[in-house]
């Protein structure tokens, strides 16, 4: 999917960003209760590994600096839809 930040850039949350997840808060998406209480920092960690499978190139403080509070929705949904389309498509 498409999302613009600063520049619109892609947004996948595959096999890939999973595993960037994983490496970065040592979680394990797949398991029920990662995602049920969704805090900051695995939003953070979420996003920017949605955004580096998608070929972003940005550093992780980077895109956390580009998720203002008024993206804060903005990048919640992206994530949402794009879980929802992920369980849709297996």
């Amino acid at each position: 999917m498409k999302i613009t930040l600063d520049i619109e850039r892609d947004f996948v949350l595959d096999l890939e960003a999973f595993q960037i997840f994983e490496e970065i808060t040592g979680l394990n998406i797949f398991e029920e209760d990662t995602l049920a209480r969704l805090n900051t920092k695995k939003l953070s960690a979420l996003f920017y590994a949605g955004l580096k499978a998608g070929g972003c190139e940005l550093t992780k403080e980077q895109t956390d600096k580009l998720v203002t509070a008024k993206r804060m929705q903005m990048v919640t949904q992206a994530i949402h839809d794009e879980m929802d389309s992920s369980s849709k498509n297996a």
